[in-house]
């Protein structure tokens, strides 16, 4: 499959792209891989293009295929959230069915989700699920993006939840993600902490959410 990302050249965007094409795609970056130009394999498609800085969202060029590749010959499994991970996210979260604003000031609404939401905005359990199940597509990949050394699936999960709720551009910049990528495991799981603010203020749930985070960071998996 790696084959077909190697001829690229022109940008194409991936929706237009031949099953080929997109298999190979959803391979490096952790999707179904079905051949099939589904949302999730756009979000998680762009989520990798945005942890890169590759530019456009939804185009797939000889840069991006080139970065793509790089992913199919690391031999790093792709990890998916558990569902240890996923409680910890929703009970963290909570579901509110209509927007509100969070402690950070910015409109959310459902399971912590952010993009599109308007004031007065209601929505059902099941759009805050699907809204859910999107957001973790993009943060699932843009961890796989960005951490390059091995995690444990506590390692993982205790990520996608501090993504989750920091967002892609603040793990980047972090302290935390250099000292990770420097193998410094406990240096990074100390660095969760630091991520207690919104508005320039100490806030208790953050604090929490950090502590338990860093618990879940450090805590061994067993082996099977």
């Amino acid at each position: 499959m790696s084959s077909v990302l190697d001829k690229i050249q022109a940008p194409i965007k991936l929706s237009e792209a031949s099953p080929e094409i997109i298999k190979a795609v959803q391979s490096a970056i952790g999707a179904k891989v079905d051949g099939i130009c589904g949302v999730e394999t756009i979000l998680k498609f762009n989520a990798f293009k945005k942890a890169h800085s590759l530019g456009e969202p939804d185009y797939l060029g000889a840069t991006t295929a080139k970065k793509l590749l790089e992913m199919l010959s690391s031999g790093v499994p792709i990890l998916k959230i558990s569902p240890v991970g996923l409680k910890l996210i929703c009970d963290f979260e909570g579901c509110r069915l209509e927007a509100y604003k969070c402690p950070a000031n910015v409109l959310t609404i459902g399971y912590g989700h952010t993009k599109g939401v308007k004031p007065g905005m209601k929505i059902t359990k099941i759009q805050a699920e699907e809204f859910l199940r999107q957001d973790l597509a993009e943060f699932e990949s843009a961890i796989a993006s960005l951490v390059k050394v091995p995690l444990n699936q506590n390692q993982f999960d205790s990520l996608v939840s501090f993504t989750y709720n920091c967002g892609i551009e603040a793990l980047r910049s972090s302290t935390l993600l250099k000292l990770l990528n420097a193998k410094d495991y406990k240096g990074a799981a100390n660095q969760f902490l630091r991520w207690n603010k919104a508005g320039g203020k100490v806030m208790a749930g953050l604090t929490r959410r950090r502590q338990a985070e860093k618990s879940m960071f450090e805590k061994p998996v067993p082996q099977t």
